[in-house]
């Protein structure tokens, strides 16, 4: 913020300034959804960050997000789906490049039904390297161990 003229000392006393930005999606529950297209970038890659901010009213399994259709028999690039189930999990489901199908959930009613609730999963890459030597100590290989860390973040925000 900038003036055009000059303040005498001791003249100026109180800055108040607001803004308000927000953006939702209001969603009736019945068959609706929003479509985000299909560009690469939420192609699910190694690590891995969802946040959702969401208001569930009644019961049942809910959809949140998903990309794709798990195991559906294509090759496409790891699908992946993120919902409340009946007990009010937070469940992720996905399958692996090699068609494997994985499902993480976490403790039952993780989600208020009646506020809104932030909702996060995070999913990050490990990668440990170990070295093969034989009895003379030489390095004859490497082992590579991957695995990924899995969590599920709730929060009701009641006000």
């Amino acid at each position: 913020m900038q003036t055009k003229g000059v303040f005498a000392g001791g003249s100026w006393t109180h800055l108040a300034a607001v803004y308000n930005q927000s953006y939702a999606v209001e969603l009736d529950g019945n068959n609706a959804y929003l479509d985000c297209g299909n560009d690469p970038s939420l192609d699910l890659g190694s690590d891995l960050t969802i946040e959702v901010f969401v208001e569930l009213h009644g019961g049942g399994n809910r959809g949140l997000l998903t990309k794709g259709k798990i195991d559906d028999g294509t090759d496409q690039d790891a699908p992946y789906s993120l919902h409340i189930d009946g007990n009010g999990r937070i469940v992720l489901a996905l399958e692996d490049t090699d068609h494997g199908n994985h499902e993480f959930a976490s403790g039952e009613s993780a989600v208020v039904p009646g506020y809104f609730n932030r909702i996060a999963v995070t999913r990050k890459r490990n990668v440990e390297t170990r070295e093969r030597k034989n009895n003379q100590g030489q390095v004859i290989g490497v082992d590579v161990e991957k695995w990924y860390d899995i969590k599920l973040y709730s929060e009701d925000i009641t006000g």
